[in-house]
């Protein structure tokens, strides 16, 4: 069976702690560096950067990958579908916690260590909205627009009817074999063989 997508330009809206480093791998092998664009994590000066490009520069960008919030699609040009992978939340927070804890290089890195709060501390100080729905906030497209706490329940509406109609495939973390086999028949890839990167270790 021909894959459905393989002509379309590709957003994948790449969650945190959710296998995405793993599966970034796998994207270099199938799109060449020079129709790749990598943003950086919702850093809004790459969004600019991004968005300020000529339609020229942006028509040769077959995908565009990052910790990205839905939305971008309106700047790519030609056909463009996206795609994410899932986690199950709590699980998804917890190994956050423990990747920023171990992480010298993390921007929350010195918060974490200077209030030495511990996981649900960290959680009730309520510093960052990545542990705040963030799936949901992604995908909505809302994800800086409301303060900790204060994500109203049409954000998580709007997250499902974006992945009813603009994504192409929702993965799982919990069956990434399976996500990449769907990935793979979707958007025509190969060699989707791999080695698991980025997993947070030593945590309960």
């Amino acid at each position: 069976m021909a894959a459905k997508f393989k002509n379309h330009k590709v957003i994948f809206l790449h969650i945190p702690k959710t296998a995405g480093t793993t599966l970034n791998t796998i994207l270099k092998r199938q799109y060449p560096a020079s129709r790749r664009a990598s943003l950086g994590a919702l850093a809004q000066q790459d969004i600019a950067r991004f968005k300020s490009l000529s339609e020229a520069e942006r028509a040769r960008i077959k995908m565009l990958n990052g910790h990205l919030a839905y939305g971008l699609h309106d700047y790519m040009v030609g056909p463009t579908t996206y795609f994410t992978i899932l986690r199950e939340p709590i699980d998804r927070i917890v190994s956050f916690y423990y990747f920023v804890y171990r992480n010298p290089h993390h921007y929350l890195y010195d918060f974490t260590h200077r209030t030495n709060l511990g996981l649900r501390g960290y959680l009730e100080n309520k510093n960052t909205i990545m542990v705040d729905n963030f799936q949901t906030r992604l995908i909505s497209g809302i994800w800086d627009t409301y303060p900790f706490g204060e994500l109203p329940p049409t954000a998580l509406e709007q997250a499902k009817e974006n992945l009813r109609n603009h994504f192409a495939v929702v993965g799982l973390t919990e069956h990434f074999d399976e996500t990449l086999l769907l990935l793979r028949n979707t958007f025509g890839w190969r060699n989707i063989f791999y080695t698991p990167q980025n997993v947070t270790s030593n945590r309960p």
